[in-house]
């Protein structure tokens, strides 16, 4: 559900539309069809197929004090690399949290999203001492 601001009335659109399909055609028929219409898995599987886009990843929740020189070694340990693309705010010059990365080979590719998937190694800010505490 990308893209959709508020889910709850989104879902609530979605069972009342099946509602009203339900009373025009009966449930048996109503059920047969795909609530939401969209490409058939099969049409896509064959555009991905055919052109190779699983090449490219998509990494968020990226800090904003990180760069590219920071994701490239770390990119690199899954393969060899044809593009990083991370994206700016020219407003403050600071990246806005989010990186394309594109690889030679599609295991490469698959590799970098499990490693995105398992864990994250970019620093987390630690809190620094409160220089006014007293210790025990």
């Amino acid at each position: 559900m990308l893209g959709v601001q508020n889910h709850a009335q989104f879902m609530m659109s979605v069972m009342r539309n099946f509602r009203d399909k339900v009373r025009q055609m009966g449930a048996a028929q109503a059920l047969s069809e795909s609530l939401v219409q969209g490409p058939s898995y099969e049409s896509v599987k064959a555009i991905l197929d055919r052109t190779g886009y699983q090449l490219e990843i998509y990494i968020g929740k990226i800090p904003n004090e990180i760069y590219e020189d920071a994701l490239i070694p770390l990119f690199e340990e899954c393969g060899k690399m044809w593009d990083l693309r991370l994206m700016m705010d020219p407003l403050t010059g600071k990246n806005r949290g989010y990186a394309f990365v594109t690889y030679c080979d599609k295991n490469s590719a698959a590799e970098a999203a499990k490693k995105i998937l398992l864990f994250s190694r970019f620093p987390k800010k630690i809190p620094q001492k409160n220089p006014y505490l007293i210790p025990f």
